[in-house]
């Protein structure tokens, strides 16, 4: 019996010493991988920040949006046709972005980015409401869908915008 326990004893020293050394092997994963001041290493990956994204955590997220943006087929509840200019711009914190749309007055309007989308909460302006999104659909292609409420109608409103 005691052969037996010393035999079960000296396999997991075994195993425990193999598993050690199989470990040891591989390094740290981390030890290569350079994610800056905006985000840590976890697994050979890194684990960026809110609002910055990319390999190495540099890349701010909402810079992607930040442009001049042009769309000529603009509409409302069905009825397309319309052109509409808006340009975004960094906002007051990391995620965040200022709209300016142009049509007849300048509109300002405030989002924020998650990933490819920049969000529009709830905002009232006077008499009217907007709320909605747009979503990066390729490096120039933003697409647009708000709804505007201005107490006689509802509008919802979508385009294609393309980066001028």
């Amino acid at each position: 019996m005691k052969h037996l326990t010393n035999a079960v004893l000296f396999t997991r020293l075994i195993v425990l010493t193999s598993l050690l050394l199989t470990t040891s092997c591989e390094g740290d994963k981390c030890a290569k991988v350079e994610c800056g001041t905006n985000g840590v290493c976890m697994e050979g990956n890194c684990l960026c920040n809110d609002g910055y994204e990319g390999e190495s955590c540099k890349d701010e997220v909402r810079a992607k949006f930040i442009d001049y943006w042009h769309a000529e087929d603009y509409g409302c509840n069905g009825l397309n046709g319309a052109i509409l200019n808006f340009r975004i711009e960094p906002g007051t914190s990391i995620n965040d972005v200022n709209i300016y749309f142009q049509s007849g007055s300048e509109v300002l309007v405030y989002g924020t980015c998650v990933g490819n989308i920049i969000y529009i909460p709830f905002q009232n302006y006077s008499t009217t409401t907007i709320v909605g999104s747009m979503t990066l659909l390729d490096t120039d292609i933003l697409f647009q869908e708000v709804t505007i409420n201005n107490q006689i109608t509802i509008l919802d409103c979508s385009c294609h915008a393309m980066r001028i």
